[in-house]
């Protein structure tokens, strides 16, 4: 468990944006979040988590990919474009049940800085998080 508690060190203490429209993932996110020592802010779909953003700082964003009102993707497009008229770069982290060859490299092309497949392993989205917290490359 040494991994765990070296990434667990390396991740701090931010605030995370949780835009997952599934209850039971949702909640497991937001557990082992705030196990990690996580600040947690929900939202259910991808409205809610634009207007989350546009609302308050995030160190980082969790967005699963298909969420009604707005996808992952449209999140994270919407979410770039504000970023560059400020210059600031929050990490995205995509999350999705479809986990095929291409969509990885769909997330990164997508301006989506890491992807973790569900069901959510916990050592992977905690290995995950501290890297982009560290900024370790992918």
């Amino acid at each position: 468990m040494a991994v765990d508690s070296e990434a667990r060190d390396q991740l701090g203490s931010l605030e995370i944006l949780v835009a997952e429209d599934n209850f039971v993932n949702l909640k497991l996110i937001t557990r082992l979040l705030e196990r990690w020592g996580q600040q947690v802010t929900l939202a259910a779909n991808g409205r809610e988590a634009l207007e989350a953003f546009q609302r308050k700082t995030f160190d980082m964003v969790i967005l699963d990919i298909q969420m009604p009102e707005l996808d992952g993707f449209e999140v994270a497009a919407a979410i770039r474009e504000m970023e560059s008229e400020t210059g600031k770069h929050t990490p995205i982290v995509a999350v999705t049940a479809h986990a095929l060859a291409g969509k990885r490299e769909e997330c990164l092309a997508r301006g989506i800085d890491a992807f973790v497949s569900k069901p959510i392993a916990p050592r992977e989205l905690l290995k995950t998080l501290a890297s982009l917290a560290t900024g370790a490359p992918r």
